[in-house]
C-alpha cells in the first residue's frame, strides 16, 4: 500500500525539489536533500573516494564535506517508508542512481522504497525543482514501488558512469532498459562533452563548440552572450543539465588556454565582472578542429577524464545515433 506523503522520508535532489516536496505536504524534517550536481566534476565508484574528489572539486572544508555524505544512514535507521523523487532529467536520473547504490550498500530493502516521477508539461526534462507543486503531490499520489530489479539496475548504472571507462555506461545508453525505459532519452547528453570525430577529423565536443562560437571579436560579458546568437541554446543545453555556474568555468578553462582572452568589468555578478572574446585560435579550432584531444581543456564526465591525451575518449557517429570509443 501506497504511504501517506506525511509517514514518508523524502530523498530529493537540490534545494529547489526540496522546496517543492515541502510545499506538497511533505513534513520539512522527513524532507532530506543533497545539492551536489553529478553532471559536473569527478565520480568514482568507490563511495569514499567520490566523496574526497566531490569535497575537492567543491573546494569544500572537512565540515562543509559533511554535505556531501549520502542520507542512506537515514534510511537504514528508521523504517518508515522512502521517497525517491526524480524525473527524467539528466541530472535527477545520476541522482537517483547514486541513491539506489547507496541505499543498496546501507542494506535498505528495496520493498521500503517509492519512486515519485512528477513531470513538467512545459519541460519534459525538468528536474524535480522545475515542476509545479500540484504535479509533485500528484506524482506521489502514483508513485510506484521501486523493484529489486530497479534497485539494482539504477546501482549497475552509477557505477559504470563513475567508472574511469565511459564504455560500460555508453553500451548500457545504446542498449537501453526496461527497468529505465527513458534512458537513451535521459543519458543523450552523456556524449556532449566527447570531442568528437567526423569524417576521419577530430572536431570539438558539441558543447565546447558551442560555447566558443558564442564568442566573437568583440568583447562580451557571459550575460551578454545569453542575449547573443546561440545564446538561448546555451540556455538550454547548459544551465539545464549542468548549472550555470560550469558554463562560466569552461570560458574561463578556455581563456586559461589562450583561446579566448578575458577582462575585468565592474559588474556585481559573475555574469557581469568579466568579458571574453574569441582568439584566432580559438576560431580556428571551431572551423577546422583539433589536432590531438590535448587541444581542448581536460573535464570530468563521470569517471571518466575527457581530454586526456593518455586515455583518449572520442564520440563517434554510430547509424541514427552515437557511440564512445578510444581516440
Amino acid at each position: 500500500m501506497r504511504p501517506e506523503l506525511t509517514s514518508a522520508l523524502h530523498f530529493v535532489h537540490g534545494d529547489g525539489a526540496a522546496d517543492t516536496v515541502r510545499r506538497a505536504g511533505a513534513p520539512p524534517a522527513a524532507v532530506h536533500v543533497r545539492k551536489d550536481l553529478l553532471t559536473v566534476g569527478p565520480s568514482d565508484d568507490d563511495p569514499a573516494r567520490h566523496r574526497a574528489l566531490r569535497a575537492a572539486y567543491w573546494e569544500m572544508a572537512r565540515e562543509p564535506a559533511a554535505a556531501l555524505d549520502h542520507p542512506s544512514g537515514v534510511a537504514a535507521a528508521s523504517t518508515a517508508p522512502v521517497a525517491l523523487w526524480a524525473t527524467p532529467a539528466w541530472s535527477d536520473q545520476l541522482w537517483l542512481w547514486w541513491t539506489l547504490d547507496a541505499l543498496g550498500r546501507a542494506g535498505v530493502d528495496a520493498g521500503r522504497l517509492w519512486l515519485a516521477e512528477p513531470r513538467s508539461l512545459e519541460h519534459p526534462l525538468a528536474s524535480v525543482g522545475g515542476v509545479s507543486v500540484k504535479a509533485a503531490a500528484a506524482a506521489f499520489d502514483c508513485a510506484a514501488p521501486v523493484t529489486d530489479a530497479q534497485l539494482c539496475e539504477g546501482a549497475a548504472l552509477w557505477l559504470k558512469y563513475a567508472a574511469s571507462s565511459p564504455l560500460g555506461f555508453d553500451e548500457a545508453r545504446r542498449a537501453g532498459s526496461v527497468n529505465y525505459p527513458e534512458l537513451p532519452t535521459s543519458a543523450e547528453v552523456h556524449g556532449d562533452w566527447f570531442p568528437r570525430r567526423v569524417d576521419g577529423r577530430l572536431r570539438l565536443a558539441e558543447l565546447d563548440a558551442l560555447v566558443l562560437s558564442t564568442l566573437a571579436e568583440e568583447w562580451r560579458t557571459p550575460a551578454e552572450l545569453l542575449t547573443a546568437d546561440g545564446g538561448s541554446e546555451i540556455s538550454e543545453r547548459l544551465f539545464m543539465p549542468f548549472g550555470d555556474r560550469f558554463f562560466l568555468r569552461r570560458l574561463r578553462e578556455w581563456a586559461e588556454r589562450g583561446m579566448a582572452r578575458s577582462e575585468p568589468r565592474p559588474g556585481s555578478t559573475p555574469f557581469e565582472s568579466i568579458a571574453y572574446r574569441i582568439e584566432p585560435a580559438g576560431r580556428q579550432l571551431v572551423d577546422d578542429g583539433l589536432d590531438s584531444v590535448a587541444d581542448a581543456p581536460p573535464l570530468y564526465v563521470g569517471g571518466c577524464l575527457v581530454n586526456d591525451p593518455r586515455s583518449p575518449w572520442v564520440r563517434v557517429s554510430d547509424g541514427d545515433g552515437w557511440r564512445l570509443e578510444r581516440g
